[in-house]
């Protein structure tokens, strides 16, 4: 008898304890978010959704993908795009491997949550997006996300892979210095530019994008996740419209059938799609070669983003 009201004092002080240790954590947590919020972040001074997204709000336009759609604001870009195409922009594509389509879809669903509307969703769709797999798994794609309950319990409810380890990253982040630290910052533009293609450099990048074994099972998933995306958008009010970016070695692998899923895309929903990947074939609008620098992004959407959206 006495064993038995021991053990239960050592499991009511064990789930106590616990329960202590948690709210403490999530406390101190909100208290950092909302220390690195307060410094103000616009769109292109940070790699992150929550910190810049308002609430209630109208946009004209809302960019999406992965590093070829987040391109469009980095470096001041965003300013560039707005003052060229006469809209209020917000970027909620993610690049450096953290996020792919499935996350995608979720920050999309997240921002209509949060009362937000958007009149057309620019969906840049880099085939090399459909063909990967481990973007979706990546345990750091919250890294540079507040905490908020909210934001919490809807990706607790969605389904995702590797979800458990994501959220535990999510919270843990919120203690680590890249976080504390965080402020806005961001380069007037970017000036690098290529000279020529080195298709060398060519092979050893795509190397690293597309991992062999995966490609058209993640593809197939991908693909039924953008089809949620654009019924997503559309039950929202918004107009979807696809574009394959530009790159300095035209087509990626993957882009025919990328090509074939947009078409299907067309008939069964309307949705507008363009092929874009050999509209900019100069160097010196690139700073590597697939990503258009400061004066790249200026002209492809001079000549070629401007009428798309028209």
């Amino acid at each position: 008898m006495l064993f038995n009201n021991s053990m239960k004092r050592y499991l009511i002080n064990t789930v106590i304890f616990f329960l202590a240790f948690l709210a403490m954590v999530i406390t101190l947590a909100i208290v950092s978010s909302n220390m690195v919020h307060r410094r103000g972040f616009d769109n292109w001074e940070v790699e992150s959704n929550l910190l810049v997204m308002k609430t209630d709000h109208d946009y004209d336009l809302l960019i999406m993908g992965i590093s070829h759609a987040r391109n469009f604001s980095r470096h001041q870009n965003h300013l560039r795009l707005e003052n060229i195409l006469q809209s209020e922009i917000i970027n909620i594509g993610i690049g450096e491997g953290k996020c792919g389509a499935n996350d995608q879809h979720f920050f999309l669903k997240y921002f209509y949550n949060q009362g937000n509307t958007t009149d057309k969703v620019l969906y840049v769709l880099s085939p090399t997006m459909l063909n990967k797999g481990f973007i979706n798994k990546a345990s750091n794609t919250f890294e540079l996300e507040p905490f908020r309950f909210d934001f919490f319990f809807q990706y607790l409810n969605y389904q995702a892979d590797n979800k458990y380890e994501r959220i535990f990253y999510y919270v843990k982040s919120k203690f680590s210095p890249n976080w504390l630290t965080l402020k806005p910052r961001s380069l007037k533009s970017q000036n690098s530019a290529l000279e020529a293609i080195d298709s060398t450099q060519i092979k050893e990048g795509l190397k690293l994008l597309l991992v062999e074994g995966e490609r058209m099972d993640e593809f197939q998933r991908n693909c039924i996740k953008v089809e949620e995306t654009i019924n997503l958008a559309l039950a929202n009010h918004s107009e979807i419209i696809f574009f394959i970016p530009p790159a300095l070695f035209g087509k990626w692998q993957g882009h025919y059938e990328t090509m074939d899923f947009l078409k299907k895309m067309n008939e069964k929903y309307g949705v507008k799609y363009y092929d874009f990947s050999e509209s900019v074939l100069i160097p010196k609008y690139y700073y590597d070669h697939h990503h258009l620098n400061s004066a790249g992004v200026d002209y492809f959407a001079e000549n070629y983003l401007k009428d798309a959206l028209k």
